[in-house]
């Protein structure tokens, strides 16, 4: 489908501010936007878990009431806890780190419109609704998934 440059510009600009403001909102430490997402730290893990999943809950509304492109956004989200030591002058994505591989992998293994968390790290989360186990594996660690019911 070719669509209208301006409107493709337009629609991710408009995209971009609709994460970013679920970012702040939940407090994100550090970010950095790649060519097909944004990478994101935050202070807690219900705060990360939040963030995506807020996401994932807005898409519809944004799909029907911002978006002009034919074609509806959609994301996946994955999540993962850990200590991760960086400098602030450094850019997330230049950050190597187990506890963000793990995070990226459960992205690339989730299905469209889904947060995959590592059982790890969902253990200790304070609101754990709607996540419910996957029958997944990845890196080792059993993964729980959310999707908007």
């Amino acid at each position: 489908m070719d669509e209208e440059k301006a409107v493709v510009q337009h629609d991710f600009i408009q995209y971009r501010n609709f994460v970013s403001q679920i970012l702040t909102d939940h407090k994100c430490l550090k970010s950095t936007w790649t060519p097909d997402g944004v990478m994101t730290c935050f202070p807690t893990v219900d705060g990360a878990a939040l963030a995506a999943t807020d996401v994932i809950s807005g898409l519809e509304a944004y799909n029907r009431d911002v978006k002009q492109m034919r074609r509806d956004f959609s994301v996946r989200c994955g999540v993962n806890s850990g200590f991760v030591i960086f400098d602030e002058s450094m850019p997330l994505e230049m950050i190597s780190d187990r506890a963000i591989d793990i995070a990226g992998h459960m992205q690339m293994y989730a299905e469209p419109n889904t947060v995959n968390i590592a059982k790890p790290a969902i253990e200790p989360l304070l609101e754990r609704t709607g996540f419910s186990p996957s029958g997944k594996v990845v890196d080792g660690h059993e993964v729980y998934a959310w999707k908007k019911a």
